[in-house]
């Protein structure tokens, strides 16, 4: 049981150090989602996130554009980075229940 326990203390540690290292690389990211909206035939970029229960709309630039091309693939990764982050809080949940009932049985 002492290797099973020793596995998961060392994945919980790790979970925690990737967490930390994920989470500073989302936050400077920008937030939110990229909206295009149209308005006769010119299209335009704005960044849509919420802030206090509000949708904010930032605007971006026209479409095409070199700042609308540089943010589409960081809005991208940001969505795929929280994705990751939801998913081992849940693996960190699962192992500090899972170390939890290991210590009562010791």
């Amino acid at each position: 049981m002492s290797v099973i326990y020793g596995v998961l203390e060392e994945e919980r540690e790790h979970l925690e150090s990737a967490l930390k290292l994920y989470s500073e690389r989302v936050a400077k990211m920008p937030r939110g989602s990229l909206w295009i909206k149209r308005q006769g035939n010119r299209r335009y970029a704005y960044l849509a996130y919420r802030e206090g229960g509000k949708v904010h709309f930032q605007y971006i630039a026209p479409i095409p554009s070199r700042k609308h091309t540089e943010l589409e693939p960081q809005v991208k990764e940001r969505r795929i980075l929280m994705d990751s982050i939801r998913k081992m809080k849940k693996d960190l949940r699962i192992i500090e229940r899972t170390l939890k009932y290991a210590k009562r049985g010791k």
